[in-house]
């Protein structure tokens, strides 16, 4: 990947040579903003304006996600609650061929269980098998 792979192809009606010069300043920075280049090189930023540029990694790395609520209900024994995650698939598969992992985390000793999975359909059968352990 060059330095102007990012978002230079949604900026085609951009036709000022400064152009890959802002794109190349905000990849080898480290993405910063559009107006603090601005600051940093006001002589390359003159015709733009900073609504003219939409960096796809900058966009997907503000993204944030709502946190859970704190919880007061805390188990006081051992599989009382249990919080499970499925996760995958991962961009890399494991030697086993599999790219799906399933956790189990034991609320009160927080212990924690991880399977690997070829294929998502595996859950069920894993939990049924994990609920088994757990009850002996």
């Amino acid at each position: 990947m060059d330095d102007f792979s990012c978002g230079q192809a949604n900026n085609i009606h951009l036709v000022d040579n400064k152009e890959p010069q802002i794109w190349l300043w905000h990849n080898r920075l480290g993405h910063p903003s559009f107006r603090y280049l601005h600051y940093l090189f006001p002589e390359l930023s003159t015709k733009f304006h900073e609504a003219d540029f939409q960096c796809e990694t900058c966009i997907k790395a503000k993204s944030h996600r709502v946190s859970y609520p704190i919880s007061l209900n805390q188990s006081t024994t051992p599989f009382i609650i249990v919080h499970t995650d499925v996760w995958g698939p991962a961009p890399i598969t494991i030697s086993s061929g599999a790219h799906w992992f399933v956790t189990f985390v034991d609320d009160y000793t927080r212990m924690t269980w991880l399977y690997v999975m070829k294929t998502k359909h595996e859950v069920f059968d894993i939990f049924r098998s994990f609920h088994n352990m757990i009850q002996t």
